[in-house]
């Protein structure tokens, strides 16, 4: 009796946390947590657990699974153990379900530092983006907004037209010359969090940006020169309108993002940039 009771802790034991698995990416919640190229993992991984739990719930044992005297899982068939086991694998998971956010706070963001250059970002020289389908390095960007503008590109542009860019954008036109060229005096349109910054006219266009989960996540952001701006409060969703000013300081290039509009928005599909 002793060991079904076991089985039965220990196979629930495997299904609470495949399911946990599979609700996260079923929901989509698994998005804040997790680069889009290992989302699938979660699912499969989940899955297997489940499966794993069901066939171990329909699996009688007898409580012993070593052959010599000397054996150390005498806890197989102990009710107590098996619930202490679900307890520390469960339990934590289901609080943490429950309770988290699914969201970076003010204070998270400013304790993990902003980081305001493309040269700090992680994998910053194997950075790649998809735009429609189609691979667009910070190399060959600037040919891409030019055939945009041409009509015979396929960048993203907003409702109005203007080059829709996100805020790693931004970063890497400090280190690619082909970009500053391009941008020069073109109207872009970008959407991120709004940060206070240290004058009244000037504010930090912040995104979060992953390279492999939450845990390496780290605030980006651009500098916005904005002359009158409204009620916003941080970390609230904006979308910025402007051209993007490039200064150089003892060498190195910093843009800049002069603001025709901004207005608060939506949040994007995906909050995190990767």
């Amino acid at each position: 009796m002793r060991a079904r009771v076991s089985n039965v802790v220990n196979g629930l034991t495997l299904v609470g946390l495949g399911s946990f698995f599979v609700v996260f990416y079923v929901s989509g919640r698994i998005n804040q947590y997790l680069n889009p190229i290992f989302r699938p993992l979660v699912l499969i991984a989940g899955m297997a657990i489940v499966i794993a739990g069901l066939v171990y719930l329909m699996t009688t044992h007898s409580g012993q699974c070593c052959l010599d005297e000397d054996c150390v899982h005498g806890h197989v068939d102990n009710p107590p153990w098996s619930l202490a086991f679900f307890g520390v694998i469960c339990l934590p998971v289901l609080f943490g379900a429950i309770f988290s956010k699914d969201a970076f706070d003010q204070q998270v963001v400013v304790n993990r530092g902003l980081f305001g250059g493309a040269a700090k970002l992680p994998g910053a020289r194997q950075f790649h983006r998809t735009v429609v389908g189609n691979p667009v390095s910070p190399v060959n960007l600037g040919a891409h907004i030019n055939e945009a503008m041409s009509g015979s590109g396929d960048l993203p542009a907003a409702d109005d037209g203007n080059i829709a860019l996100e805020v790693s954008d931004l970063l890497y036109v400090e280190t690619q010359e082909p970009l500053r060229k391009s941008l020069a005096g073109r109207t872009v349109e970008v959407v991120g969090q709004y940060l206070s910054g240290s004058t009244n006219d000037e504010f930090k266009l912040v995104r979060m940006f992953m390279w492999c989960c939450a845990a390496d996540a780290r605030p980006i952001y651009v500098s916005v020169a904005h002359a009158s701006l409204g009620d916003v409060s941080d970390l609230e969703w904006v979308k910025v309108t402007g051209t993007a000013e490039l200064s150089t300081d003892k060498g190195q290039t910093r843009v800049l993002l002069r603001a025709n509009s901004v207005e608060t928005t939506d949040p994007p599909e995906e909050a995190m940039l990767y």
